[in-house]
């Protein structure tokens, strides 16, 4: 068996593909967003929904960032731990 080390390397581990459970509460959020989003572009001229368009791919952008932060936070607080478990006391 292969360790994750080696998953990782070879790309069978890609943990930025995984999706998520899809709860209640993000099918409440989702629907909100598109509810209001849908809202405003209905009301916006095209110049206005071009801007509103670049703003979208702006925040879509930033999300990615964080994303990438908190996984790298995640990863290392979860390295820390097993650093914490296998010392000696």
């Amino acid at each position: 068996m292969d360790s994750i080390i080696h998953d990782l390397y070879y790309g069978r581990l890609a943990p930025h593909e995984r999706s998520f459970q899809e709860n209640a509460a993000y099918k409440k959020a989702l629907a909100k967003v598109t509810q209001h989003q849908e809202a405003l572009l209905a009301s916006l001229d095209d110049t206005q929904k071009g801007l509103f368009k670049n703003l979208s791919d702006a925040e879509s952008a930033l999300s990615g960032v964080f994303c990438q932060e908190f996984f790298a936070d995640g990863f290392r607080l979860g390295a820390l731990l097993m650093l914490d478990i296998f010392a000696e006391t």
